[in-house]
């Protein structure tokens, strides 16, 4: 059988294969990819993509932000916004590092930085919550 194409159907088998699934029908997941840790958001959606194209998944998504917020006349410091700003995502979060971390937009290891940057820990920060 030819279809005028140089190497015919067989040279395209690699490509369009279909993915190999478990008894149940359920995509096959290796077990180098399912020991890896989750590092971020976008890695799990990168291996979703990968291993099961037939699932989707919804990412949730932050409020959008104003670009134009006013700079104040004298200026902002910065570190004491950033430092405000994981504080409370760390108290709504009852200090799940993981949840404060996805209210900020941010993923576990920059969220744990900013706690060391800061000297951040439970007992010392008012937060709210204990």
């Amino acid at each position: 059988m030819s279809d005028g194409r140089r190497g015919g159907m067989r040279s395209l088998s690699p490509h369009v294969a279909p993915r190999p699934r478990t008894r149940s029908g359920a995509p096959l997941i290796s077990p180098v990819a399912a020991a890896k840790p989750v590092e971020d958001d976008a890695r799990v959606v990168e291996r979703h993509q990968l291993v099961a194209d037939d699932f989707p998944i919804a990412m949730p998504s932050a409020a959008p932000l104003n670009e134009d917020i006013p700079l104040p006349p004298g200026g902002v410091n910065l570190e004491q916004l950033e430092r405000s700003l994981v504080v409370q995502a760390l108290g709504r979060s009852d200090w799940n590092q993981t949840q404060a971390a996805r209210l900020l937009g941010l993923n576990r290891d920059q969220i744990r930085y900013r706690i060391e940057k800061f000297r951040l820990d439970r007992a010392t920060t008012n937060t709210g919550k204990r």
